[in-house]
């Protein structure tokens, strides 16, 4: 029992044991003042260890002493495919416009003599070039694109690679203060939610940070957040938010 703690359940900062009252059960936090019932966290740490997740198959992992690499491939399924076909056929329709404003020298409006100039050409396609531009973009990333988290000492990195993607994170690992994981919806697919996993950080100033977003399985987003604690030596606690583990 001398290894159990409290922690406050609003910013994840740990309780001093004077802030503490055994008998109302309820614990106050200096942090942020929020006031709450402990009970759950205490029977959470009491409980069994968890098992081990396996590893996933479209994670490779390299961990030594003082550092941790973990390199996932995207899975883009169907949704990569079809943006990429998409994209193909917008970028071919609107080329035929693109190649008019580069060498027809303008245009003319039907049944007038009136001339369109290539300027206003240029800015009547502007936007449907940039949305054209976006869908490659974004169909390549999904095919093609690795995330890199590695810790080396005390830098924590999330960079997604070869093309740039939302989502880099680099930060202090030790201000790391717990992990866990959720449950989003990343879109739609005809008329019928996606949903995701994403590794979550609360850090010691009580800030909550997405780390690593975007996971199909629930055993990856697991299986990271327990590599990544153990790495760190962060003690698993539980935070309310969490997605809960199916045994």
């Amino acid at each position: 029992m001398s290894d159990l703690a409290v922690h406050c359940k609003g910013c994840g900062k740990p309780i001093p044991v004077d802030d503490v009252n055994i008998n109302t059960r309820l614990a106050k936090c200096r942090g942020c003042n929020a006031v709450f019932e402990f009970t759950a966290q205490v029977r959470e740490q009491v409980r069994a260890p968890r098992k081990p997740v396996p590893l996933p198959k479209n994670l490779v992992v390299a961990e030594g002493p003082g550092s941790l690499t973990i390199v996932r491939k995207w899975k883009p399924g169907s949704l990569g495919f079809f943006i990429l076909a998409f994209a193909l056929f917008w970028n071919l329709f609107v080329s035929v416009f693109v190649f008019a404003a580069l060498f027809g020298g303008g245009a003319t409006w039907e049944g007038t003599d009136r001339k369109v100039s290539p300027a206003f050409l240029w800015l009547f396609l502007t936007p449907f070039i940039l949305v054209g531009f976006g869908m490659g973009y974004g169909a390549l990333a999904l095919l093609f694109n690795r995330t890199r988290v590695s810790i080396e000492e005390n830098k924590f990195e999330v960079v997604h690679q070869p093309f740039r993607w939302f989502g880099n994170r680099r930060l202090d690992a030790r201000e790391i203060n717990q992990l866990y994981c959720t449950e989003y919806e990343a879109y739609k697919s005809n008329g019928l939610p996606q949903y995701r996993m994403c590794v979550n950080a609360v850090m010691r100033d009580g800030a909550r940070l997405d780390l690593i977003k975007g996971l199909e399985d629930p055993g990856q987003a697991f299986y990271l957040e327990d590599l990544i604690e153990r790495h760190l030596r962060i003690p698993d606690r539980p935070v309310s938010e969490e997605q809960p583990r199916i045994s």
